[in-house]
């Protein structure tokens, strides 16, 4: 009996593997029929009167700004197109209806971030040149999802001009620095492909940038930020003829605690705004240094131990 019982555990042992093993198989062939005589220099531009769609979106995890108005970003990025050369019939895969695939294996948009300040190591454009360090995820439709994490360096408008004579210019940080609201642009597009050839498009229709952890930064979006409807735009270089079209996100952002006439808000965990006065917020302190006060006075007048009878 016994030994039954363990020829029914090695058979089914067997069996999965078998079948484990099978399905590692199955993805093995389907990534080599998909990549064999794949070239990634070119565009999947099927139709030279319809564009490849590409859409793009971006999220973010931290801001802070600094004085000099560069704004430091921890940023997501998501892009999203179409590649009939990576179609396949699940049926003869397994049902098998996605796979990852290096980036480095597949044609991916040239999209940069033209008002970038650094171009160095982790910033966005470092994060596409070298795609060893993501896996695009490809459906049976051709469809290919890439999301990449980077470092993003902008400039905001931390100075204004007031108006006449002559326009002086005052740096902000003599003015509301760093309680004020400044104005910030990120403009992205490929560099390469012109709108023959690439058709931007919002990520999910989405005209914002997402923000994915609020209660770790020092900096928010204001409510007024990402008022245009269609943030995709269209211009043309002096280099080139043709036009190149272009996202622009467009926002505000603000110290986390931002101080009003009324006096100073501090914002909570739940993203609600807290109103403390002057008036209260010098109360609080108050009581808190009379309480410390009455607490050593206490310790300072209380006889010792071994002194009580």
């Amino acid at each position: 009996m016994k030994l039954l019982f363990l020829n029914w555990i090695f058979l089914i042992t067997v069996c999965y593997s078998e079948k484990d093993g099978k399905h590692l198989e199955v993805r093995e062939r389907l990534k080599t029929a998909l990549l064999q005589d794949y070239d990634k220099t070119l565009i999947p531009l099927m139709n030279s009167r319809q564009p490849v769609v590409v859409e793009l979106g971006l999220s973010t995890m931290s801001m802070d700004l600094q004085g000099d108005g560069l704004l430091n970003m921890t940023n997501g990025n998501i892009l999203q197109w179409k590649d009939a050369r990576l179609r396949w019939n699940p049926e003869v895969y397994s049902n098998i209806t996605s796979i990852r695939i290096p980036a480095s294996k597949i044609w991916i948009p040239d999209i940069q971030v033209y008002n970038a300040v650094n171009y160095g190591e982790n910033s966005f454009s470092d994060s596409l040149r070298n795609p060893d360090r993501h896996l695009a995820i490809v459906t049976s439709d051709g469809k290919v999802l890439l999301y990449t994490t980077h470092k993003l360096q902008i400039r905001c408008d931390v100075a204004k001009t007031v108006p006449g004579p002559g326009e002086v210019f005052i740096d902000r940080g003599q003015l509301d620095w760093p309680w004020g609201k400044y104005e910030c642009e990120i403009s992205m597009g490929s560099w390469t492909y012109s709108s023959s050839q690439i058709d931007l498009k919002p990520y999910l229709n989405r005209n914002y940038i997402e923000y994915l952890d609020q209660n770790n930064s020092p900096y928010l979006f204001t409510e007024d930020s990402f008022k245009d409807e269609n943030v995709i735009t269209c211009t043309r270089f002096k280099c080139c003829a043709d036009l190149y079209q272009m996202a622009r996100f467009k926002f505000k952002v603000e110290k986390r605690g931002t101080v009003t006439a009324q006096g100073l808000k501090l914002m909570k965990k739940d993203d609600k705004m807290l109103l403390i006065s002057p008036f209260l917020l010098f109360t609080l302190v108050i009581i808190s240094i009379i309480g410390t006060l009455f607490t050593i006075s206490k310790l300072c007048h209380r006889k010792p131990n071994f002194l009580v009878e």
